[in-house]
């Protein structure tokens, strides 16, 4: 109310709520806005402030300040809402052996499911029977559905009532939920030839069809099943053993299949179709048979006869030829054309014989089979040498004469006396004895380890005859037999040609020796070289010396004096024994086996001029003015000194006013050369401090 009659503008003050309301700003009337519907379950009432203004405040100047403001309640009606139901899947194709849930909604507050039932109709409009024992929200669909609808019927409470009913029913028809499979016919036939292995295709798998593409499995069934086996997967029959067409021309199987399911798709393990199956054998033209009989030695003779699995061979004449192998080319042998063949001294030479039958059978002429013997024996066996593995050793250093080894084993079935012989690369290092082929060194020959390890040679062995036992000087059989020499330990050498040496006193070094060792060479092993250790005899002067065990520096312990000699003979030459040992052969191969070579060195300490020492030696003197007599006295002694004689002389800026004067032999006094005079001072800084230099020498 307006009591002036302004024109009044109406608004709704909630932004959240102008999301559902709408005012009308002239009239004020309150509406739902377009698109929206109240639903009593999720929101039963609402509270919508509203305000208003007219335009104009109180001196009527224009104003937009709203002038007053109402809330206003609105209760949203409940209304009894119908229930619905929705079918999971929502649609077909529905199939036997699935599962159908039926959903149902109800947007009143409260809601409850009382019962469901399921029935079959065969149409949607017409009459439908209840399904027994299907009173849940979810079906299993059964063969008896196929080609039905599905019609489910629930009670239901609500808010608004109880026992309400809804029913749906299906858009579709349930179907067959699984398709046997179907072979294309009831009965076909396959071909194999005869004599085909075992294992093979007979002609292509079975025609099978299964409209859900389901996995197959075959099996196989009838009266010669036990001659075939059938590959589960695939329907591919195969040979189970080669056939005969003489024997059985024609085989009778069944080929049944199934997918393993139901028409619902259950798990079934029923058979689903059979096909009777004729398997024909193709007749083959086989190859005949040829055996030869006899023994297969040096003149016997041997038969041939032929056979033909598919009859009787006619019209046969006969060729043997001769080979030097059983697989290899045979030469056709002159006359041979019979079936007896007797053997001559050259089959045994070629080794194997060939019978060939040209012929005609009932599949035709122009026939051919043939038999190849085993090798032909000769009348006399040669000799042989066995499998042995042909190795030999023999140390080194050894002299003529020496066995390598054992004799080369040779086998003769006939016993025969034997001969041997040698050749090869090194035939000139060795003999054999010709009777018993045993291999000797040979006089004359240094064999070295260390400069050659390996030798070998070819031995030859005969018993002087051919195969047919005549005379014969060719060799039978030969054998490569490799000589190893083995490695002895061998004693080391000291190369120092020094016996004596001189060394002057005073120091330690004396001499390096050196050695050499024949086992150390490029034949050795490089992570087994022979060691060499060096010692000193403790005899003799030996306590006064020590030597590198490795290096062979000989030194002296402590360095010697000339003057004061220790040796043993107190004339100053030290005797000495150096003892040089190896470790063995390569130390791990025989580090017991040791061996040693000793050198003796007389050594001769010599004289070295040596420096005197002054032993007194004043540095400092006081010497009253005026007076005479000695300022200092200094004494010396010298190493060397046993006869030697000692000068002194002066050095300095104040010499020339002193004189050293020699008394004795090591000892001299220091005397002004005329009185001094302190208050004259002849020293060169004039302070009566006189500097000088006082020095001693030996005579060299």
């Amino acid at each position: 109310m307006d009591d002036d009659g302004d024109t009044l503008h109406y608004e709704l003050n909630s932004v959240t709520l102008r999301e559902t309301f709408t005012v009308d700003s002239a009239t004020g009337q309150i509406r739902v806005k377009s698109g929206v519907t109240l639903n009593h379950e999720a929101s039963a009432s609402y509270m919508l402030p509203i305000r208003v203004r007219d335009g104009f405040d109180e001196d009527r100047d224009s104003d937009t300040a709203y002038d007053d403001d109402i809330t206003i309640p609105v209760t949203v009606v409940d209304l009894d809402e119908p229930a619905t139901v929705a079918f999971t899947p929502s649609s077909g194709p529905y199939e036997a052996g699935d599962q159908i849930t039926a959903t149902v909604t109800d947007e009143d507050d409260s809601f409850s499911i009382d019962s469901y039932q399921w029935a079959r109709g065969a149409t949607q409009t017409g009459a439908f029977a209840d399904i027994n024992g299907a009173t849940s929200a979810a079906y299993t669909m059964t063969e008896d559905d196929i080609n039905n609808f599905l019609r489910v019927t629930v009670q239901y409470d609500d808010t608004h009532g109880t026992d309400k009913t809804i029913s749906a029913t299906t858009g579709s028809k349930v179907v067959l939920g699984n398709a046997e499979p179907e072979f294309s016919a009831t009965s076909t036939t396959r071909n194999v030839d005869e004599n085909t292995a075992s294992n093979m295709n007979v002609g292509a798998p079975v025609s099978t069809t299964d409209n859900d593409g389901d996995t197959l499995e075959y099996r196989l069934t009838g009266t010669d099943a036990g001659s075939f086996s059938i590959e589960a997967a695939s329907g591919q029959i195969k040979t189970s053993a080669s056939l005969n067409f003489e024997s059985k021309s024609s085989y009778s199987v069944v080929v049944e299949v199934r997918d393993k399911k139901d028409s619902t798709g259950a798990a079934d393990t029923d058979w689903d179709d059979t096909i009777d199956v004729t398997i024909n054998v193709n007749n083959v033209d086989e190859a005949g048979t040829v055996t030869i009989s006899g023994m297969e030695s040096g003149g016997e003779t041997l038969t041939a006869s032929v056979t033909d699995i598919d009859g009787t061979p006619t019209s046969v004449s006969w060729q043997w030829g001769r080979s030097t192998s059983a697989s290899g080319s045979f030469a056709p042998i002159s006359g041979a054309t019979s079936a007896s063949y007797t053997t001559v001294a050259a089959d045994v030479t070629f080794g194997f014989l060939r019978a060939t039958a040209s012929y005609t059978d009932p599949q035709g002429s122009g026939k051919s089979a043939s038999a190849v013997t085993g090798q032909i024996s000769a009348g006399n066996a040669e000799p042989s040498f066995s499998s042995e593995t042909a190795s030999r050793s023999v140390p080194e250093n050894s002299g003529g004469g020496v066995s390598v080894g054992s004799p080369v084993s040779t086998t003769d079935d006939d016993g025969d006396t034997l001969t041997y012989s040698l050749s090869g690369t090194d035939a000139s290092s060795f003999t054999i004895d010709t009777g018993t082929g045993q291999i000797e060194t040979k006089s004359g020959i240094t064999y070295n380890f260390e400069s050659r390890f390996f030798y070998s040679v070819t031995v030859h062995v005969r018993d002087s005859k051919d195969s047919a036992g005549n005379a014969n000087t060719s060799n039978d059989d030969d054998i490569t037999v490799s000589i190893n020499l083995t490695d002895v330990n061998e004693q080391p050498a000291i190369t120092t040609t020094q016996t004596a040496i001189s060394v002057a006193e005073n120091q330690t070094s004396v001499l390096t020796y050196v050695a050499t060792d024949p086992d150390n060479s490029n034949n050795e092993d490089d992570d087994a070289a022979n060691t060499l250790t060096w010692s000193v005899e403790t005899a003799d002067d030996g306590s006064f010396f020590e030597i590198g065990s490795s290096s062979g520096v000989l030194t002296f312990k402590n360095a010697p004096n000339f003057e004061d000699r220790q040796d043993a003979g107190g004339d100053g030459v030290y005797n000495v024994t150096v003892t040089v040992t190896d470790n063995g052969i390569h130390g791990a191969r025989g580090a017991s086996n040791h061996l040693s070579v000793s050198k003796s060195l007389a050594v001769t300490v010599t004289d070295v001029n040596e420096t005197p020492t002054l032993t007194t030696a004043p540095a400092s003197a006081t010497f009253d003015e005026n007076a005479t007599g000695v300022v200092a006295t200094y004494i010396a002694t010298d190493p060397d000194a046993t006869t030697g004689t000692m000068t002194w002389d002066l050095q300095g800026n104040d010499a020339g006013d002193f004189n050293i004067t020699s008394t004795v032999n090591g000892t001299a006094e220091l005397t002004f050369k005329n009185p001094p005079d302190y208050e004259r001072p002849d020293d060169t800084g004039t302070n009566n401090t006189y500097d000088l230099t006082v020095r001693v020498r030996d005579n060299g």
